[in-house]
C-alpha cells in the first residue's frame, strides 16, 4: 500500500477513514497490521474489519494523528479508552489514561486494622489486598518482578487495590529470618513472604493466597487467581479469527466475529456452533428480536470478559435481563454484584460500620448504652487478616437488627498458641454483666449466624419487643 493512501477501517460496524501514515505513526497493533503480511478480516465493501467497539475509536485516531488527546472527565470512559488502548497496543495512550486515573488508582496503604475492616466490609467493588513483609529497619519486601503500576493499569477497573505492610520477626536479620514451611497457611504460621487476598464485592470471607517459590512469579500467581475467579482475559495482538457475523438486533445492525460470539457459553455460542434454525432479515443478517439498547455493551463483555456497568440501577436491571436472555452467566454475575453494592449504599447512616478501638471506648459504650448493644469481636492474625465467621454478613445484621441494637465491631489480636475465633456480646440497657457468646470458627455443630439469631431471639423475648 503506497504511503499516504486512504485506509478504510470497519470498527464493529462503523466505518472510519484515515491514512496509512497515521496508522503507522506509533508502534502497536495497527502499525503491524499495515506493515506486515498478517491476515486481516475484510467486510463485503473491502474495509479492514476489527471486532471492537467503535465508541472511542475517534479519540484513538486523534491520538495517532497528534500524539496526544483530551480525555473525558468520566473515570468510566477513561477506563474504556484504556481498555481499547491496551487492545491496540498504544503505550502512549495507556500512559495518558493511567496519569488521568492516578487520583483513584494510586498506591493506597492500609495502616490499621480498622481501615482494613472498613475497606473489606463495605467494598464498592471487589478488593485486592497485597500484604508485604516489613523489617525492623523499615524495609518492605516486594516480590521479584512485581510492578504496582502494571497491576493498577491492568486490573484497576475490576478491583480496588490496596497494600498492607505487616511486621515480621524484628529480632532476626533478613537473611536469618525463618521461612514458613511450603504447606503453611498464612493465617497460622509466621509469614516472611508477600501474599495477597481477594475479597469479592458480595463476600467478605476470603482465604489468603500465598505465592509458592519455584512455581510461578508473584505477578503470575495474582493474575492466575484473578483469571480463575473472574474469567478476565487480556486483549491480544491476535486478530479475531473466523468470518464476520452481522446481527440485526431489533432493527439495529451490529458487526462482530464468530470467535467473539462463541467465546463464552450461552445462546449466541449455541446459535453459531449448531444447526439450530435462525431468523434472517432481507439483507441476510441474523435477526434477534431484542431491544438493541445494551447490545453494544454485551459485545464488549464478550470481547474482553468484563465491562464497566452504568451507575443507573434501572439500566443495570435492563442489562441483567438481556444477559439472562443470552444466557451469559458472567455478565449476570457482574450485574448482581453491582446491584448488591447499590443496595448497600442505601443503608441508613445509623447503620454504618462502627469500630471500637480501645478498652476505654468499650467501657463507655457498654456502661451507659442508649439501647441494647451488640458487639462482634473479630480476631486479627499477625499478617493482618481479619477472621470472619462463615456465613456472616454485616449488612444483613445491620438492616435486620439495627433498630434493636447499637452494633459495634471490635478487632482483637489473635494469639499464635491459642484458638482464636469470632464471638459476640449482647449488653442489656440496664446490665453490663454478660459473658461472651462464643462461636468457634470451625465448629460444625453450631454455626455463628445460628447462634447469633438464637441469642437475639432470647434478648427480644426477655425484653418484650
Amino acid at each position: 500500500m503506497a504511503s499516504g493512501n486512504i485506509v478504510k477501517l470497519d470498527i464493529g460496524g462503523t466505518v472510519f477513514k484515515t491514512t496509512k501514515s497515521t496508522l503507522t505513526r506509533f508502534d502497536g497493533m495497527l502499525k503491524v497490521m499495515m506493515e506486515t503480511e498478517i491476515p486481516v478480516e475484510k467486510d463485503e465493501s473491502g474495509c479492514i474489519f476489527i471486532d471492537r467497539s467503535p465508541k472511542h475509536f475517534d479519540g484513538i485516531l486523534n491520538f495517532l494523528r497528534d500524539g496526544q488527546v483530551t480525555l473525558p472527565d468520566s473515570e468510566k470512559e477513561i477506563l474504556e479508552i484504556q481498555q481499547e488502548a491496551q487492545f491496540y497496543q498504544l503505550d502512549g495512550l495507556m500512559e495518558l489514561c493511567k496519569i488521568q486515573l492516578e487520583p483513584t488508582n494510586n498506591f493506597r496503604i492500609i495502616e490499621t486494622d480498622k481501615e482494613m475492616l472498613e475497606i473489606i466490609t463495605h467494598p464498592k467493588k471487589s478488593v485486592l489486598v497485597i500484604h508485604l513483609p516489613a523489617y525492623h529497619d523499615g524495609t518492605i519486601t516486594y516480590p521479584l518482578g512485581f510492578d504496582a503500576n502494571i497491576l493498577s493499569t491492568k486490573y484497576g477497573s475490576n478491583f480496588d487495590i490496596y497494600y498492607k505492610p505487616y511486621k515480621i520477626n524484628n529480632d532476626l536479620p533478613k537473611e536469618a529470618a525463618p521461612k514458613a514451611p511450603p504447606h503453611a497457611h498464612p493465617c497460622k504460621e509466621a509469614l516472611k513472604e508477600p501474599f495477597f487476598v481477594i475479597y469479592q464485592a458480595g463476600c467478605i470471607h476470603a482465604r489468603p493466597r500465598r505465592h509458592m517459590r519455584g512455581t510461578v512469579t508473584f505477578m503470575q500467581a495474582v493474575e492466575n487467581e484473578i483469571a480463575l475467579r473472574y474469567k478476565l482475559n487480556d486483549s491480544t495482538l491476535k486478530m479475531s479469527s473466523g468470518n464476520i457475523v452481522k446481527l440485526n438486533i431489533g432493527g439495529t445492525v451490529f458487526q462482530t466475529t464468530k470467535s467473539t460470539l462463541t467465546r463464552f457459553d450461552g445462546m449466541l455460542k449455541v446459535m453459531i456452533e449448531t444447526e439450530i434454525p435462525v431468523e434472517k432479515d432481507e439483507s441476510g443478517c441474523i435477526f434477534i428480536d431484542r431491544d438493541p439498547t445494551h447490545f453494544r455493551l454485551i459485545l464488549n463483555f464478550l470481547r474482553d470478559g468484563h465491562v464497566a456497568l452504568p451507575d443507573s440501577e434501572k439500566e443495570i436491571l435492563e442489562i441483567e435481563q438481556e444477559a439472562q436472555f443470552y444466557l451469559l452467566d458472567g455478565l449476570m454475575e457482574l450485574c448482581k454484584r453491582q446491584l448488591k453494592h447499590s443496595a448497600e449504599k442505601k443503608i441508613p447512616p445509623n447503620h454504618n460500620l462502627r469500630i471500637i478501638e480501645t478498652d476505654k471506648e468499650m467501657l463507655e459504650i457498654i456502661t451507659h448504652p442508649k439501647k441494647a448493644v451488640l458487639i462482634f469481636h473479630l480476631p486479627v492474625t499477625n499478617g493482618g487478616i481479619i477472621i470472619y465467621p462463615d456465613g456472616f454478613n454485616a449488612n444483613t445484621v445491620s438492616m435486620k437488627y439495627g433498630s434493636i441494637f447499637d452494633i459495634y465491631y471490635k478487632p482483637y489480636k489473635a494469639h499464635q498458641d491459642l484458638p482464636s475465633d469470632p464471638y459476640f456480646n449482647i449488653y442489656e440497657v440496664n446490665s453490663i454483666r454478660l459473658g461472651p457468646n462464643s462461636s468457634f470458627y470451625q465448629n460444625k455443630f453450631s454455626q455463628f449466624m445460628v447462634q447469633l439469631e438464637r441469642g437475639i431471639a432470647n434478648h427480644i423475648q426477655n425484653n418484650g419487643y
